[in-house]
């Protein structure tokens, strides 16, 4: 065996040995020459080190937060509380509902639009088929099945072939209300 060349990757420098390379902490406005692991740059309760490490305490694999930010994605609930709440402090809306996890406070208690009371990690926290996000655009309670609209058909029907009274008589009515149910014109 000969021409055999070993090659080897060297670890990322971390002059202080806080745990963070240095260019991490470069990066971060963080002090490569200063252990700062423990301490809280952005004061959202997580050290930069577990910040820098993720959720999952291993760096690089995407659910790391920011140490300038105590909110790193940006929805109104700090990182801090997104993780003791099992929300994604890396996603703005952890259930997709289009409701941003800062304004959805689990209290089952519609207050507002920001302050909606419904459950961050289910996109329909009333079960009734109809999302939270819209249920509050549309003005009804997320937190309240019997509070919706329910699904609705809208529209004219100019069939006027049926007498009035008979069951398939449509006349020239209005589709408003729950599947099937129409009001006619009066």
């Amino acid at each position: 065996f000969s021409n055999i060349t070993v090659e080897g990757v060297l670890p990322p420098s971390d002059t202080d040995s806080d745990g963070m390379p240095d260019d991490y902490e470069t990066a971060n406005g963080l002090n490569p020459e200063v252990n700062d692991a423990g301490l809280d740059l952005d004061n959202d309760n997580l050290t930069n080190i577990s910040e820098y490490r993720g959720d999952d305490g291993s760096p690089g694999t995407g659910d790391e937060t920011n140490p300038n930010d105590a909110d790193t994605d940006n929805d109104d609930s700090n990182d801090d509380i997104e993780l003791s709440l099992g929300t994604d402090p890396n996603n703005p809306d952890t259930d997709g509902d289009s409701l941003p996890d800062g304004v959805e406070s689990g209290t089952g208690t519609y207050i507002d639009s920001n302050d909606t009371g419904t459950d961050p990690l289910n996109s329909d926290t009333d079960s009734d088929s109809v999302s939270d996000g819209i249920e509050v655009s549309a003005g009804t309670d997320p937190n309240d099945s019997a509070s919706n609209f329910g699904v609705r058909l809208f529209g004219i029907d100019f069939n006027s072939n049926e007498s009035p009274g008979s069951p398939s008589y449509s006349g020239l009515r209005i589709i408003a209300g729950a599947t099937g149910a129409a009001s006619p014109l009066t």
